[in-house]
């Protein structure tokens, strides 16, 4: 994998790509639905994948058979809240690969996610500190698919997005990346999730070759 250019900045998506959320969120969907009566649905968990609060509260009140989304959306965050503080483990590649580029360019992560997620998502799977910018759901007007997310995470960054660079693993994202101009590298959290769009494919962040991204990564400081 070798984007076209020297990136400018690189973005990264936050929950399945950086760190181990999925079975956290999924847990907190089940207990939610478990606690307001409902049968969980395996489709409803693809149904969520990268969505926002907002979406994923409309889907799960839906399912549901409930008209208020307003308090399907504050439960689900306390339960999700609640998830997270069990512990959340980097996924494999992404320490490595952050602490790889600091220094050599800058990096941000565009996340649906509420900040109290994701700075808990962030500490707990030791990733704090390792980029520049988070740019969370609070931060923007629209959450992915719309590009909103990845254009203020490349505004912070000083970088222009048609040289940037994206990494994100589901629908949602991919799309939003695509939207605003950055170049995309899938890295599917779902076998057969649809990688519609990206300029690229990766199994895993342990594949980056950094030095193919960042050439000054491959040659001493100095």
């Amino acid at each position: 994998m070798r984007p076209p250019f020297t990136p400018d900045a690189i973005v990264f998506d936050l929950d399945g790509l950086l760190v181990d959320t999925e079975p956290r969120w999924e847990a907190a969907e089940r207990r939610l639905i478990a606690d307001l009566g409902g049968t969980w649905d395996p489709a409803v968990r693809q149904q969520l994948l990268g969505v926002g609060p907002e979406t994923s509260a409309r889907i799960l009140a839906q399912h549901l058979g409930v008209a208020d989304e307003g308090m399907v959306a504050r439960r689900l965050l306390v339960a999700a809240l609640e998830e997270f503080r069990r512990g959340v483990r980097a996924l494999a590649g992404a320490q490595e690969l952050l602490t790889a580029l600091q220094g050599r360019v800058p990096t941000a992560v565009a996340t649906n996610s509420r900040r109290v997620l994701a700075d808990t998502a962030m500490a707990g799977a030791g990733l704090d500190g390792l980029v520049d910018a988070l740019v969370c759901v609070e931060d923007v007007d629209e959450p992915k698919p719309a590009p909103d997310p990845y254009r203020r995470a490349c505004a912070e960054l000083g970088g222009e997005p048609t040289r940037s660079l994206a990494f994100e693993d589901s629908p949602p994202g991919i799309a939003a990346a695509v939207a605003a101009g950055l170049w995309t590298v899938a890295v599917p959290s779902v076998p057969g999730a649809s990688v519609d769009g990206a300029h690229a494919l990766l199994e895993s962040l342990e594949a980056v070759d950094v030095a193919a991204l960042v050439p000054s990564a491959g040659r001493p400081d100095g």
